[in-house]
C-alpha cells in the first residue's frame, strides 16, 4: 500500500517507528499492522530487513543512484520505491 511504501522508505532512511507514527498520524496498533504486512510481503522477520531488501532491489533496477541525492523530502524519498 502507499502507506507501507512510505513506512518502508522512512525506516530505510533511519527513522524510528515512534517518529514515523507521529509523521503519519497513525496509532501504534496501525503501525504494527503495517510493519507485519511489510514483513510478510518481503518474507523477512524485521522491517529493517525489508528496507534493506527493497534498497537492494531498487539498486538492481536502477532506481537509486543519481536521483537519490534529490530525495530530501518524503515525496522525493518515496519516488525511489515507485515499483514496490
Amino acid at each position: 500500500t502507499p502507506t507501507e511504501k512510505e513506512i518502508l522508505q522512512l525506516i530505510g532512511w533511519g527513522y524510528r517507528q515512534p517518529m514515523i507514527r507521529e509523521l503519519l498520524g497513525v496509532t501504534a496498533n496501525t503501525m504494527k499492522s503495517h510493519v507485519r504486512n511489510i514483513n510478510r510481503k518481503f518474507n523477512v522477520c524485521s522491517v529493517h530487513e525489508a528496507a534493506e531488501k527493497a534498497k537492494e532491489e531498487a539498486c538492481t533496477i536502477g532506481k537509486i543512484g543519481s536521483r537519490a541525492s534529490d530525495s530530501h523530502s518524503i515525496r522525493g524519498i518515496l519516488r525511489l520505491f515507485d515499483n514496490f
